[in-house]
Formats: structure tokens, sequence, C-alpha cells
């Protein structure tokens, strides 16, 4: 009876740690057909054409005289108004009608080192004093690029006003 009782406690206490661990994971909603195919025809542009979401290239004053096209930093950003989406937007497209009083939308893009990344997964959760979004990243194995900017959104349930960080899992 003890061995029993010894092993339903262990299953317990077992559930019971994995149910802390998954309680501040905070996970996207199924966006609305219009919402996903905008994005998947701003963001998921083939290599070589422009994006029209977090524009791809700044112009950088150089000190040997004159401007240069630079890769622009990585970005994350989270939206919470039209206005705010039509900030990040340099298309031509209408804006998908998202219901910012009840929705956060996560975009965001990261500069990845020599070749093509797939995204493989992404996991925000909330800490005590930020948020933190998780990119789980693989290499496409037969392109080799010199730069390449992967990029990524998600509709959540309106997110709390906190600071973001992005990690990245799998690039080098």
């Amino acid at each position: 009876m003890k061995k029993y009782l010894f092993i339903l406690l262990a299953a317990i206490a077992f559930v019971a740690c994995s149910d802390e661990e998954e309680t501040n994971i905070i996970r996207p909603v199924n966006a609305p057909a219009d919402v996903k195919v905008f994005f998947q025809s701003e963001i998921g542009k083939e290599f070589g054409e422009s994006n029209t979401i977090l524009s791809d290239t700044r112009i950088v004053h150089s000190p040997l005289g004159g401007d240069v096209r630079m890769p622009s930093p990585d970005t994350c950003c989270v939206i919470n108004s039209s206005a705010e989406l039509a900030a990040i937007y340099a298309g031509e497209k209408q804006l998908p009608d998202i219901d910012f009083t009840k929705y956060t939308l996560v975009v965001g893009k990261e500069e990845m080192p020599q070749t093509a990344y797939l995204l493989k997964g992404m996991n925000l959760t909330e800490e005590e004093n930020l948020l933190v979004l998780t990119l789980k990243v693989k290499s496409t194995e037969n392109c080799l690029m010199i730069h390449y900017q992967m990029r990524y959104w998600a509709l959540y349930p309106k997110l709390p006003d906190k600071p973001i960080v992005v990690k990245v899992i799998g690039r080098p």
C-alpha cells in the first residue's frame, strides 16, 4: 500500500510542477483568414523581393562619404492599434481589420547569419517584468547567403503592457 501511495504522490507532484511551468505561456489566437492572407503575402515574399513590413534597409551616412543602404536592425514590434500597424507597413494593400481592443499583434524580423532559416516555432511567455518571445529556427541546408532577415508574426489575446525580449534558438 505504501508503494502505491508513494507512486500516486510522485505523479501528483510531477503534474503540479508541469502545470506551474505552463501557466505563464501566452498562446496565439487563430487569426482570421484575411489577416493570415495579408501577412503571408506581405511577409512571405520570395528572395530578392522587397518586404513591405518592417522595411529591409536603412540609409546610413558612410564615414568615407555618401550614404549607404544597410540592413535595418532586428526589430520586434508589439502592435496595439491600426495606426501602429500602418506605421510599419510600406505597401499599398488595405490593412486587415483587427480588433485591437481584444488582440495584440506581434511582428518582427531577425538578422540571420550566412544562410536562410525556417521558423519552426514561436513561444511567448510572461515573466514578472517582461514578455519573452522565443523563436525556434532551423537553417535550410542548400542555401548560402551573406545576409538574411527572417520575419515572423502572430496575433495574441491582448498582451500586458510590458517590454518584449526576443531569444532565438537554433542560430549559431
